[in-house]
This record gives C-alpha cells, structure tokens and sequence, in this order.
C-alpha cells in the first residue's frame, strides 16, 4: 500500500513538472514571436529603403512622386504586378532585382504601416503661387531649408559647377518645384529626376538611363542612388 502511494505521489508530481515546464516553454513561445515579428518587420523596412521604394513612395510608404504606399489595400498579386509591370513612370523591377520573396515582404511591411499622423497644418496655399513668394512665406515657416538653399550652389548666383551648363546663372524654388503648390504639396516636394536632368544632363544620364533607376536597381543588381 505505501509503495503505491509512493508511486501514485511520484506520477503526480512527475505530470506537475510537466505542466510546469510546458506551461514556461508556452510562455516563451509567447515571447518570442513579437520579438521575430519586430525582426521581420524591421528586415522588411530595410528591403523598402534598399530596393528603391522610399526614393519615389516616401519614408513609411507616405508617398511624393509616387503614390502613398502605407496601409495599401492592394492584394499581393495586385502589387506584384505593378512592380514587375507598372504603369506610368515607375520603372520595372525584374525578378533579379526584387525577387517575389522580397516583394512579398515589402508587401507585408506596408499593409502594416501604422496611420499617417494628422497633417500640422490644412491651411496651406493652394493652385498656382507667384515664384517670388515661396522663399518670402518659407522663410518664416521653415528656415532651415530656405538657409540651406540659399547656401548651396544652386541658391547662389553664378557657376559654381563648370560642369552644368545651362543658360541661367541664378535660380529660385520655383524653377525646380513649379508654382502649383497643390501639386507640391501631392509630391512631398519631390522634384522629379527628368526635371533635375534638364540642367544635369551627365548625371541624369549615368545614374537614370544607365542604370535604369536613380534610386535603386540598376539591371541584375543594385546602382548608386542619386
């Protein structure tokens, strides 16, 4: 009789180890999934910067000169296609380059993105602006960027690259940007690379129609951003 309470007592705490240990290792588990879940993600934000995303859609797929990206409704077949065939502008972005592993990745990191935050301000300008009123209307609400302009060589008057050959020695927001301030504003302020070809004729050449894509692949592998 006690050896059969013994072994009854033994089974009993033999099963209650193992309750225990299985209950530790579920807890883990638990643990460890949100820690692949941020890893993965984190990888996948590497691939959108890497292959040349962010270039044309924008930190956290917000959008400039292409479209706002983030939360897409777009199925993956849908985005897939799109970049293996995509319309308008966008350049194609072959197997070789991003494979549908990649892609899919991409996919999932964008569908994922959390809400844009609400915009600082709504009342902004609206259809076509005069040219001399961007530095006068940014220099009070952004600074930084009308200084670092003014600072740079295309801010000052003159030739300060022997290399650029263009017919005007001096220039303003506007020459790059436009006047339509709604359409800046759709873009981010993105200037599309052909108009920046138009003065930098070389560089639009090597690192565009060379290698396919300013921003990312060039053909097998990736080129230099611009």
């Amino acid at each position: 009789m006690a050896t059969s309470s013994g072994d009854s007592f033994r089974g009993f705490f033999r099963r209650a180890v193992l309750h225990v240990v299985g209950l530790v290792l579920v807890g883990a588990l638990h643990r460890a999934a949100p820690a692949r879940a941020q890893q993965a993600n984190e990888a996948a934000e590497q691939l959108y910067i890497a292959k040349g995303c962010l270039g044309c859609h924008g930190a956290s797929g917000r959008g400039g000169v292409g479209p706002e990206l983030g939360r897409t409704a777009l199925s993956f077949d849908a985005f897939l296609a799109q970049v293996r065939t995509p319309r308008a502008i966008m350049p194609a972005f072959p197997e070789e380059v991003v494979s549908t592993e990649d892609a899919r990745a991409i996919h999932e990191y964008l569908r994922g993105l959390p809400p844009a935050p609400a915009r600082l301000r709504r009342d902004t300008p609206q259809g076509e602006q005069s040219p001399q009123s961007c530095a006068a209307c940014h220099r009070r609400l952004n600074p930084t960027i009308v200084a670092q302009f003014e600072a740079g060589a295309m801010g000052r008057a003159g030739t300060q690259n022997a290399r650029v050959v263009h017919a005007r020695r001096e220039f303003n927001c506007a020459d790059c940007h436009g006047t339509n301030h709604t359409t800046i504003s759709a873009s981010k302020g993105r200037v599309a690379e052909i108009k920046c070809g138009e003065c930098h004729a070389q560089i639009y050449k090597e690192h565009v129609l060379d290698l396919g894509h300013s921003y990312g692949p060039g053909p097998g592998d990736l080129g230099p951003n611009w």
